[in-house]
């Protein structure tokens, strides 16, 4: 259990996988108040069962990540991320379940809020639900968009974030005035069709633009604030490890080399430039590397060589820095070598953790 837990940490991202654990346990407790409560205040078991359908996008997205970063079977992946994009609706959806507040009387005759305990818990209890319904889709469609960000660039990132959200809008309308589910799809397809088709009109156009809109802006929030919170967490809990900085000034842990092997995908060695092409047919075994100063898969380095041989930690120890080597070294057109050559005068100025 410790080895899956660890290894869904290190293939979801720490800070997903410890947001995941924390929205499931709280639809646990919501669960038990659920059922404990239910005939006291008549709770909407719909409610619930539409928590559980806002669930499932998170269900297929954990599988198609995993998947996709361990290189796994591709049929997989391709069933997964279709089932995650026709149940994603399901989980903004729930967003419309607000409607549902005026089961509950708030105020008593005299316009005054009231104090009943009860009315207010059915309160929490569906903007709780909502609340959780939403994180489990928009943290699903934030690892996805990353997902497709890294193998296609941001632009198509947000553009497939665009079009599940516009997908929503109508997948909404739908299912709140339609009252139709989403294994429709597969039970009744053409029954399905001709109702939709028999509804086409401004109405629904107008209503789904509104979901679309109202989904996209939630998930622009969510991706705002949590991206943000994630990159200064990143930055706080890095530690410098000065044992792996190369000579040169490459720091090991964002060397692509070790990318590929903790993550087992080999897209990051397949992107490097031409000089490394006899890295790209190893496998992850060949490829595994103990960094510059232990068994590193660089080959035969004259900055290596100097180094140890005037015993220095890296170049910016070094009285010559930069020597001639160094620049010829930053200046052969690999984009990371220019940033090893930044790190060593980051270090020589003022110390520490300096890698760029």
């Amino acid at each position: 259990m410790k080895r899956l837990n660890q290894s869904l940490r290190k293939t979801l991202g720490a800070r997903e996988w410890r947001l995941l654990v924390v929205v499931v346990a709280i639809t646990f407790v919501l669960a038990c108040i659920n059922a404990y409560y239910f005939y006291v205040l008549k709770l909407r078991t719909a409610l619930f069962w539409n928590l559980g359908l806002a669930m499932l996008p998170m269900v297929f997205a954990v599988p198609l990540v995993y998947t996709v970063k361990r290189g796994g079977l591709q049929w997989l992946a391709v069933l997964m991320g279709f089932l995650w994009l026709v149940f994603f609706p399901n989980a903004p959806y729930m967003l419309t379940d607000l409607v549902h507040l005026d089961l509950y009387t708030h105020f008593d005759a005299t316009g005054a809020a009231s104090q009943s305990v009860l009315p207010w818990l059915g309160l929490v209890h569906i903007e709780l639900g909502v609340f959780l319904g939403c994180l489990y889709g928009l943290l699903s469609l934030y690892m996805l968009q990353s997902l497709v960000a890294k193998r296609f660039g941001k632009l198509v990132g947000w553009v497939f974030s665009g079009f599940v959200c516009a997908l929503s809008g109508v997948a909404i309308y739908i299912g709140r005035f339609l009252r139709l589910n989403t294994w429709d799809i597969a039970t009744r397809p053409l029954g399905l069709l001709k109702e939709i088709f028999g509804v086409l009109g401004r109405g629904m156009v107008k209503l789904s633009i509104l979901f679309a809109f109202l989904t996209l802006v939630v998930y622009i929030l969510f991706y705002a604030t949590f991206s943000a919170a994630k990159n200064k967490e990143a930055d706080e809990e890095m530690e410098f490890d000065p044992s792996k900085l190369a000579y040169c000034g490459l720091y090991c842990p964002q060397c692509s080399f070790l990318v590929a092997c903790e993550t087992r995908n080999m897209r990051h060695v397949a992107n490097m430039p031409e000089k490394y092409a006899r890295f790209r047919d190893m496998r992850f075994e060949e490829l595994a590397c103990g960094g510059c100063k232990g068994a590193n898969n660089c080959g035969p380095c004259g900055i290596k060589d100097c180094a140890e041989q005037k015993s220095v930690a890296h170049c910016a120890a070094c009285g010559r820095f930069p020597c001639e080597t160094l620049l010829a070294f930053a200046a052969d057109g690999v984009p990371h070598h220019a940033a090893a050559l930044e790190n060593l005068k980051t270090i020589r100025a003022v110390g520490g953790n300096g890698v760029v």
